[in-house]
């Protein structure tokens, strides 16, 4: 119940999907090894400069690996390498001239988790990165990422999680520790929700095969997701994403400017089991709202925007966990 509690809290903080493993931490499970790839091809037309072809690739491989675990204690280190690669309107001959053609972003991380008497837990998580189209060119595209965890387990069926997040660079409330607090419910095996700050999530399971799950974290990631396990390993799922990535120009004015990828589509797909933690998925995304822009955070002024026809993206996931 902890492990989808704590997936959504961090996602909301750190904007990464690849911080979903850290839902494990103070969860009553042992922290597996596990890998992580996604990648995304798109090809579009950019309306700002009369339809020139913009294609774009992106890609992003997680690994997270325990490497102490005894009792109720856990250690280990996490990487994350992300890569986005656009190709079509040369970005660099532009008058704004603060587009870059290829952005990349590394991680590396570190974790611990100790069980406490009384079902109450706790877990700390440090992260290092870098992002931008020349990574570890610039102290200031550096970000330090901390959190800290608290968990009470009231009765088997309702946890509370507290927590406090720090990182200097965030598109919303950058450099501002932000607490976090959230409410488990899980009464019976077919309801799962957590309601809180910022995060909000529901997981229903209305009849075999079938489950539905919607996610609000506040103020900018929406998600609603249905799978139905139609054949043996085989399962289709569609939903409906509103998302965002950012990462630096390495000659901006302005430190604080970030380049930000706004994306709200549509997907759906095939995906294959080959267990419970490791799957192959194969889908087609299309994304009604893309939007490039500079800007100090998502809601702040942009110093300029580019709007990117609505286009089909064909998408490749993998995860394996042991």
């Amino acid at each position: 119940m902890v492990q989808l509690c704590l997936y959504i809290i961090f996602l909301s903080l750190s904007y990464s999907h690849s911080f979903e493993f850290l839902g494990t931490l103070i969860g009553n499970a042992d922290v597996k090894t596990k890998i992580d790839f996604d990648s995304r091809l798109s090809s579009a037309s950019n309306t700002n400069y009369l339809g020139a072809k913009l294609d774009q690739y992106r890609s992003q491989t997680s690994v997270y690996v325990p490497i102490y675990q005894e009792g109720g204690e856990a250690a280990g280190f996490s990487t994350d390498v992300q890569a986005v690669h656009f190709h079509g309107y040369n970005f660099e001959t532009d008058a704004r001239n603060d587009m870059k053609n290829s952005f990349e972003a590394y991680q590396f991380g570190t974790f611990y988790r100790k069980k406490l008497e009384n079902d109450r837990a706790v877990a700390y998580y440090v992260n290092f990165s870098t992002r931008s189209n020349r990574p570890f060119d610039r102290a200031a595209d550096n970000s330090v990422d901390i959190f800290a965890i608290y968990r009470i387990q009231k009765t088997l069926t309702t946890d509370l999680v507290f927590l406090i997040a720090y990182t200097n660079n965030r598109t919303v409330l950058s450099g501002i520790p932000v607490p976090g607090f959230a409410y488990v419910w899980n009464p019976k095996p077919e309801l799962f929700s957590v309601i809180g700050i910022p995060a909000n999530y529901i997981l229903y399971v209305p009849m075999d095969n079938l489950v539905i799950s919607a996610t609000a974290i506040l103020p900018v990631i929406f998600k609603f997701d249905v799978n139905y396990r139609f054949w043996g390993p085989l399962l289709a799922y569609a939903g409906w994403d509103v998302d965002h990535h950012y990462y630096f120009a390495s000659d901006r004015v302005d430190d604080n400017d970030k380049i930000i990828l706004d994306e709200k589509g549509i997907n759906a797909g095939i995906k294959m089991l080959f267990s419970r933690t490791s799957y192959i998925t194969l889908g087609a995304n299309y994304d009604y709202y893309n939007t490039i822009f500079e800007s100090k955070s998502y809601y702040g002024k942009r110093n300029w925007a580019i709007d990117i026809d609505p286009h089909w993206n064909l998408d490749l996931k993998a995860t394996f966990s042991f």
